[in-house]
């Protein structure tokens, strides 16, 4: 029935024409302050004229990587959640064959995909088909250009929203679209993951642009072919396990200052959300990223199945026994940019998740993970630390951010990337560096180190992997 409004609701668009967005990579951002020399899409609008259908080629892209991580796994002797012993892998292997295609269909229409085949190998594992080899069809969608103005797209496509860089709330379409984890920065996650059937649209006006989006819920029929069916399942019930419907406005208020107002509603519940950024100096500027939604907390809503189908382990219900139920919760991301001489530049942001674990929480959490034995309680409480990840937010209600990048460091053609992810409850912390040398134009190679650090009942700290090494090689052809 939803899929079926969702097509009257398509066809509604289509006879109407009203504003339509031309892609997923969030244009009417380009109404911010410019950073770094980049020209605002103002500008771009006022240039735009009535002969637009110019003749478009067909262009493809292949790419061949393969990521290895080798792990250094914590002890396990006086760890909270531990669950009973089961073999560890220390190595793991993922290759992938990757496919970009943009191909015009007639002057204004146009098929835009992004296919990748992954292959998995690990320690102590053999290698099946059926369950180490995966399809994802990361985005595949329609693309009109009605006008110089107007924009219309239909299908799969990974929406990326907000202008912050290691915890973006406004961010709607990231939650349980990440498939492998192969780092922790965010700005790559974002490129990588699943996106959503949807139909949006955009119309841009000078100074300004107006984005509608609108996204089914598609229920998880199991094996189906939509959901994740062996090798070629499509996993919609990752990318539309929900409804959605957004609204953004973005306009110029003043020279250099275009704020990005959103509302946002997700299976009925309402959102408000907010992007400024403003440009101090040619080197530094500053952003903000802010939302206030119905939701419940994250202990809550990890427990909340639980508690329904009267599952919830009774030792856990002494301890957060109440649900608060839904709440106007924030979260909110603010911090500035700052760009040296030589090249190098640093982003520092602080995260406030009011969703999150708070110290009481994280406290009383750890305690039941370290007196527990028992594996039902252990599974309930991890259901914390997933779902936080899956929906792409800190787990605890204080963050601070730090992330720097040194482009052609000491030598040409190698960049540096370092990343601090710090909790300021528990002061555990994740380190992340990396080291990117290209080759040639098409040929890349990356060696990452991830360490994380903190007490045994931290939330790094307790983590199961110490630290990660994974060494990487990207070609293009």
């Amino acid at each position: 029935m939803k899929v079926k409004l969702f097509s009257l609701f398509i066809a509604y668009i289509v006879s109407a024409s009203p504003v339509w967005a031309n892609n997923g990579e969030d244009d009417d951002l380009g109404f911010l302050p410019p950073v770094e020399g980049e020209a605002t899409a103002t500008s771009n609008v006022a240039e735009l004229g009535e002969d637009f259908k110019t003749i478009k080629r067909k262009s493809f892209k292949f790419t061949v990587d393969n990521t290895t991580q080798i792990s250094h796994l914590n002890d396990s002797t006086d760890r909270a959640f531990k669950l009973p012993e089961t073999e560890h892998a220390d190595w793991n292997n993922l290759s992938r064959l990757g496919l970009q295609g943009d191909s015009p269909l007639s002057q204004t229409v146009s098929l835009k995909t992004d296919l990748l085949l992954n292959a998995y190998t690990r320690e102590n594992e053999s290698f099946k088909s059926s369950n180490d080899l995966r399809i994802d069809l990361k985005e595949i969608y329609l693309s009109w250009q009605k006008s110089p103005t107007v924009f219309f797209d239909v299908g799969r496509i990974n929406i990326k929203n907000g202008v912050a860089t290691g915890f973006n709330p406004t961010d709607y379409f990231k939650v349980g679209t990440v498939i492998d984890r192969t780092t922790e920065d965010v700005s790559q996650l974002r490129d990588a993951r699943l996106g959503a059937l949807l139909a949006q649209g955009q119309k841009l006006w000078e100074g300004g642009s107006a984005t509608l989006i609108a996204s089914p819920n598609i229920s998880n029929k199991g094996d189906d072919w939509t959901t994740d069916k062996a090798i070629v399942g499509l996993n919609l019930h990752k990318s539309n396990d929900r409804s959605r419907l957004l609204l953004k406005v973005t306009h110029e208020l003043s020279d250099g200052f275009s704020p990005e107002f959103i509302y946002y509603n997700e299976s009925g519940k309402h959102n408000l959300g907010l992007n400024i950024s403003k440009v101090i100096t040619k080197k530094l500027y500053s952003y903000a990223e802010w939302n206030i939604g119905q939701r419940r907390k994250l202990i809550d809503e990890a427990f909340h199945h639980a508690r329904e189908s009267k599952q919830f382990h009774p030792d856990i219900l002494q301890k957060f026994g109440s649900d608060e139920g839904e709440n106007y919760l924030q979260q909110i991301s603010v911090g500035a940019s700052y760009t040296s001489s030589f090249n190098v530049t640093t982003k520092l942001e602080y995260h406030y998740n009011e969703a999150g674990l708070s110290k009481s929480d994280t406290n009383a959490w750890f305690d039941l993970g370290i007196n527990t034995k028992n594996p039902a309680v252990v599974g309930q409480l991890l259901a914390v630390r997933g779902l936080a990840q899956a929906r792409g937010e800190p787990l605890g209600k204080h963050r601070l951010f730090l992330h720097s990048t040194w482009n052609d460091a000491v030598i040409d053609n190698l960049d540096l990337t370092g990343m601090l992810i710090a909790d300021l409850n528990d002061n555990s912390n994740l380190v992340q560096v990396k080291a990117s040398y290209t080759y040639n134009k098409n040929t890349e190679l990356s060696l990452q180190f991830a360490k994380y650090s903190g007490d045994d009942n931290s939330i790094y700290g307790s983590l199961d992997q110490e630290n990660t090494v994974s060494i990487g090689l990207k070609h293009d052809f």
